[in-house]
């Protein structure tokens, strides 16, 4: 018995391989350019803003969860977070509050009626 030789087999690009080829080039391409931006580019600064979430009683006084927003680009390391109401006076740290993120934290007051505490970022440094 002899055998035969098939022709030889053209190997075609299937439109899927194209498109898969296609989306992994615009990914490599949207990736490069978004690191280069944020090398090259100018970064904003920390703005950080502190506002009360919620409070509620319990045996140690009132607990005031505060929610502390970055609306800057860079990280906010060390964040020092104090509330006042009338004369006392307590304060957090946060390690830090990521750009254009936000942590949370909470803050206990002893003051037998409802508190409504000022708050304030006391500050921050850079990572």
């Amino acid at each position: 018995m002899t055998r035969r030789k098939s022709p030889p087999v053209r190997r075609t690009v299937s439109r899927l391989q194209c498109a898969c080829a296609l989306a992994g080039f615009l990914v490599t391409v949207f990736v490069i350019g978004l690191l280069a931006r944020s090398a090259f580019g100018d970064m904003e600064p920390p703005d950080l803003s502190a506002h009360a979430v919620s409070m509620r009683r319990s045996s140690i006084g009132w607990i005031v969860a505060v929610k502390v927003t970055n609306g800057g680009d860079l990280t906010a390391a060390g964040v020092e977070i104090e509330g006042e109401v009338g004369d006392e006076r307590v304060g957090t740290t946060l390690d830090y509050v990521p750009g254009h993120g936000e942590k949370q934290a909470t803050l206990v007051f002893t003051a037998a009626d409802r508190p409504a505490p000022q708050l304030r970022i006391a500050g921050w440094s850079e990572p």
